[in-house]
């Protein structure tokens, strides 16, 4: 089941060393969480595919239209380089089914990969937030 596999990658200690909260979810808790994430016409969550579900690239449509983007990969998909496609194609579908121009990311200062992933994804450094840099698209 995708929401208990998502709650696993969630719950990775990878994952959540570079998430803005520093804590992992509560299985109650987010079998709530995810149906009701889905059923909003605002989010989109795509997941990525490499013979397997490999990553999941959410979406949330802000008040400004600007989709913010986050992206959890599989630890047992890390160091295959496939992040970087996987964003890049997600952002791909969202432009051309959801008409979305703009996307935005929150990153830790710290975490070389995303930051990396992110930018060559056409993401740019726009401001600090304590711990993290806020990276969009033009």
């Amino acid at each position: 089941e995708l929401e208990a596999m998502f709650a696993e990658w969630r719950n990775d200690p990878v994952t959540i060393s570079t998430s803005r909260t520093q804590a992992g979810v509560d299985w109650d808790g987010h079998r709530g969480w995810f149906p009701a994430q889905l059923s909003k016409p605002e989010t989109v969550c795509l997941i990525g595919i490499a013979g397997e579900p490999c990553g999941v690239v959410w979406f949330r449509r802000n008040r400004a239209s600007v989709w913010e983007t986050s992206v959890n990969l599989s630890p047992a998909f890390r160091g295959r380089k496939l992040s970087t496609p996987m964003l890049a194609s997600a952002m791909a579908w969202m432009r051309k089914e959801r008409g979305a121009e703009r996307f935005s990311t929150e990153i830790q200062d710290c975490n070389a990969a995303s930051i990396k992933m992110f930018e060559n994804c056409g993401f740019v450094y726009v401001h600090p937030s304590p711990g993290f840099g806020t990276y969009v698209t033009h």
